[in-house]
Formats: C-alpha cells, sequence, structure tokens
C-alpha cells in the first residue's frame, strides 16, 4: 500500500472513529458519561475538566442529578475525546493524554486547556484526532 494510500485510509478510519463517538455520546447518558469519566480520571479530575468546584457534583451526576447545561456540554466534550482516544488506543494512554503537556495545545494538558478555556474544546479534539493518525 502506498504512503498516501495509507495515510488516506489512517484520515478515514479516524473520521469514522469521530463520527461514531459523536453519535455514542450524544445519546448516552448524562449519568453513564459521568461514571465513565469518574472511572477513568477520578472525580477530582472530571469536575476540574468540566468546571465545577466539587467533586461531589460528579457522583450526582452518577446517581442521576442532571448537570447545569454549560457543564452537561463540558461533560459531553471530555468524554468525546476520552472516548475517541480509548478506541484508537487504550484506556491508560487515553489517561496519559490528557494529563501530559501537548505541543499542539501550547504545551499545556488537554485537562487544563478544558478546564481553564472550555472554548478550546475544539482544539483539544483536533489535538486528540492528530495524535491518533500520527500513531
Amino acid at each position: 500500500m502506498s504512503l498516501a494510500l495509507k495515510t488516506q485510509s489512517t484520515v478515514d478510519a479516524a473520521v469514522d472513529s469521530t463520527a461514531d463517538v459523536h453519535r455514542i455520546a450524544i445519546s448516552t447518558s448524562t449519568s453513564t458519561i459521568a461514571s465513565y469519566l469518574s472511572a477513568m480520571f477520578g472525580q477530582q479530575l472530571t469536575a476540574l475538566m468540566t468546571g465545577i468546584d466539587s467533586p461531589k457534583t460528579v457522583g450526582r451526576w452518577i446517581r442521576g442529578q442532571e448537570p447545569h447545561p454549560q457543564h452537561g456540554a463540558r461533560l459531553k466534550t471530555v468524554y468525546q475525546i476520552a472516548l475517541l482516544l480509548e478506541r484508537g488506543e487504550s484506556r491508560q494512554t487515553a489517561q496519559s493524554w490528557f494529563v501530559g503537556l501537548n505541543p499542539l495545545l501550547d504545551d499545556r494538558s488537554p485537562a487544563m486547556v478544558l478546564a481553564d478555556r472550555p472554548e478550546r474544546g475544539p482544539d483539544v479534539m483536533k489535538a486528540a484526532r492528530a495524535y491518533l493518525a500520527a500513531a
């Protein structure tokens, strides 16, 4: 297989995966998403990335309390990126990727970018796709 075809097939697979995780994210309950992220990152980091002060709030989401729409949107963004990375690599790699410094995010960790600048969620998703395309 030529490099151009291999690269195109990698891009096609990434597009399929991105569309798949988007469909999953919009159809998955908040409770399930909060549980998944809590298991992957812990309640404290999940709270930080979704812009809430108390990790206990993540526990309330797991038990069925609905978040404020702003926090719910951030929760789904984190979930979509985490799921994409886990499917493309592994859970451990996804965990490391979120807390490691990322050159595509001005040498900041994706977790901190999402915590401090939630409007950069699309940039974090692009960085995740770039990582998977290079893998």
